[in-house]
């Protein structure tokens, strides 16, 4: 395929607007910057140099991606001379003019004793990660006979508390120095971590302890809560869903937790997170996973905000009796394009009323 010179100038341009959030500290920008040189690189795949260049700043990248570190100055520097490059670059090729190979970011000259540091701390962080791993990422053990009635609270309860942590992040990522929300979010997890420690629910009790602690230091003002730390906080909410899941199907199917769900990376990253946070740095980036919520107006100056559950008891017919009782912690399953078309229809229908 021929270079389309416009094409790779458009995508240069987007790098550029990207590039804009690219800051010391920050992760902000790089997973679309990183994406956006992938298409850059496809953009000009026939042309040598450029394929090259592209290649080498991707691998930049690449290095903070691997260990989810966030810019430093000399890739945000580097980033900035690729920019400038580029677009003399192009300047050059509509000019039927050759074009050197932007290099590879250059290495500190004092590299290889900080890679001899780098791999020791490596090798002791490796094995940390590996002790948490065999401790933690274990099956969720049930006694369902000898505790279904302590494990139906500790069910109901999780389930409150777990949308009490939606409800409380979704304040502090507006204030993340709000007291009664960093309060509630902290006894949710305070809550869970000590009931799942009394009935040996391993998973469980150890990364709600480990939030907990995070969250103890926001809230006696040690460090305080970044974007990347409310994710993680919003990935053990997840995780934990997903763990308590499996006490829901032992309690109303009889099935047995039959598959590990992994807690050590989450925990390790917390941790880290936190020490990051006592030194005054911001936590590493990691990908978020976003939580299904809709906002409809209930009036003109009133808004009020539905949760995916909240629309579907409200859609669904309420049942009585037995069988009111029976469905009370029943959970569904619903594909997440039919929940988008019932948010919209309800959205709709309370503006027309």
């Amino acid at each position: 395929m021929k270079l389309n010179i416009d094409t790779f100038e458009a995508i240069l341009n987007k790098i550029a607007t990207e590039m804009v959030l690219a800051e010391v500290g920050s992760g902000e920008g790089m997973v679309p910057i990183y994406s956006l040189l992938n298409d850059l690189a496809d953009s000009c795949a026939e042309h040598p140099i450029l394929t090259e260049s592209v290649t080498n700043v991707k691998g930049a990248l690449d290095v903070l991606l691997d260990t989810a570190a966030p810019f430093d100055s000399k890739t945000v520097d580097y980033l900035s001379e690729f920019s400038g490059w580029s677009q003399a670059a192009v300047t050059s090729l509509r000019n039927g003019k050759e074009i050197s190979i932007f290099e590879s970011i250059k290495k500190d000259p004092f590299a290889a004793a900080s890679e001899e540091i780098s791999t020791a701390a490596d090798n002791k962080s490796g094995d940390e990660a590996a002790k948490i791993a065999k401790e933690t990422d274990v099956l969720l053990e049930l006694k369902v006979d000898d505790d279904r009635e302590l494990l139906t609270e500790f069910h109901t309860e999780a389930l409150e508390h777990l949308e009490q942590i939606e409800t409380s992040v979704l304040v502090l990522e507006k204030d993340p120095q709000n007291p009664d929300s960093m309060s509630a979010l902290f006894r949710s997890f305070h809550t869970i971590k000590g009931v799942a420690g009394f009935l040996h629910l391993i998973p469980i009790n150890r990364l709600a302890h480990e939030v907990e602690s995070l969250l103890d230091l926001a809230r006696n003002h040690k460090l305080t809560l970044d974007s990347g730390m409310i994710t993680l906080i919003l990935q053990s909410q997840d995780t934990i869903s997903r763990l308590v899941g499996q006490i829901t199907e032992a309690l109303e199917e009889g099935k047995s937790p039959d598959k590990v769900i992994p807690v050590s990376g989450l925990i390790i990253q917390v941790k880290r997170a936190a020490e990051a946070g006592l030194r005054g740095e911001a936590s590493a980036p990691v990908e978020a996973k976003k939580s299904v919520t809709a906002s409809v107006p209930a009036t003109a100056t009133t808004p009020i905000k539905l949760s995916a559950g909240d629309l579907l008891k409200e859609a669904a017919p309420q049942p009585t009796g037995e069988a009111k009782k029976e469905n009370e912690n029943a959970t569904i399953r619903v594909s997440t394009g039919k929940l988008d078309n019932l948010m919209d229809m309800i959205g709709e229908l309370v503006i027309v009323q």
